[in-house]
């Protein structure tokens, strides 16, 4: 059927069972692709990704999260300037390589994006601050797995001490959603990126490992909740999924997010279903979604283009 699509707009399939012979005929049929969503198809060579990005120039959304995508997407991507793109998503990729940063070549194509789901990269977080800056009109934004954030603001604070006297683009102020989920973060990492996107109205720090100014891991506590509640005062989405979060934090927490709708707590195991409950009837302009069991159906997908 894909041989017959020769004005091929927008596709869809995210099913691992396609093959590469289905993905030769897309390529076959890419010059008017706008929109292409591959997520999870697993079974596609990296070169018949990589064939379909290079023969879509007006490709505005790609999404090749969980596939084999690898630095020869970027390669793709550069041959035509992905002049046209809005929306990328790359994360559980392989474009890492030993010749290639992916920041580093999406830093140079610099194409001009609303949504990023970044692929794992070096920990060069140096580069990683060069492509934000480059990307002004950026609002959603997903971090790779188990980024140390205290390090990359780290970096981003020795930045601003170096380039006192530049004019220097401050990054992330269009910023409305971020996913920091299953990242190494710290109070101060988390007080100073949140202090850089005053737009934001969605955060997922889900899974995330807290660390002290010394790197050393600790847990959430009172005191933790109380510190970074008032940075989500202008979120309307958070999700604390699979934090160790108890019935009693919540009170705490929350009468510090004046315009919180959702809050999201899946796979907490301090948390039973009737404390959801009974959250939901104590504090009814606030939506608790979550318990004990995660449920992905439900879990927040932030970044969503």
């Amino acid at each position: 059927m894909l041989n017959t699509c020769v004005k091929l707009t927008s596709l869809r399939l995210r099913q691992p069972s396609i093959t590469c012979k289905s993905a030769k005929a897309i390529a076959a049929n890419a010059s008017s692709l706008e929109r292409l969503n591959l997520s999870g198809c697993n079974l596609i060579a990296p070169e018949r990704l990589s064939e379909i990005v290079k023969n879509a120039p007006r490709l505005r959304v790609l999404n090749l999260s969980s596939t084999l995508a690898d630095s020869s997407i970027l390669e793709s991507m550069e041959s035509h300037g992905a002049k046209a793109l809005t929306a990328l998503k790359l994360d559980y990729t392989n474009t890492l390589s030993t010749e290639t940063n992916p920041i580093q070549t999406l830093s140079m194509i610099e194409p001009k994006l609303e949504v990023l789901h970044l692929p794992n990269y070096n920990e060069d977080h140096q580069i990683l601050w060069n492509l934000l800056r480059k990307l002004p009109q950026l609002k959603k934004l997903k971090v790779p797995t188990n980024t140390n954030m205290h390090m990359v603001m780290q970096t981003y604070k020795e930045q601003m001490q170096e380039a006192i006297e530049d004019a220097f683009e401050l990054p992330l102020s269009e910023l409305t959603t971020i996913d920091l989920s299953t990242t190494l973060q710290s109070v101060s990492a988390l007080t100073s990126i949140i202090a850089l996107m005053p737009m934001m109205e969605s955060i997922s720090l889900a899974n995330m490992k807290l660390v002290n100014d010394k790197n050393q891991v600790v847990e959430v506590s009172d005191t933790i909740l109380a510190a970074i509640g008032p940075l989500f005062h202008n979120v309307k989405e958070l999700d604390l999924s699979g934090l160790n979060i108890e019935r009693r934090n919540i009170p705490c927490l929350i009468s510090r997010c004046n315009q919180l709708q959702n809050l999201y707590l899946h796979n907490c195991v301090a948390l039973t279903d009737r404390d959801i409950h009974e959250l939901n009837q104590e504090f009814p302009s606030i939506n608790f979604v979550g318990g004990a069991k995660l449920d992905k159906s439900q879990q927040l997908d932030t970044c969503v283009c």
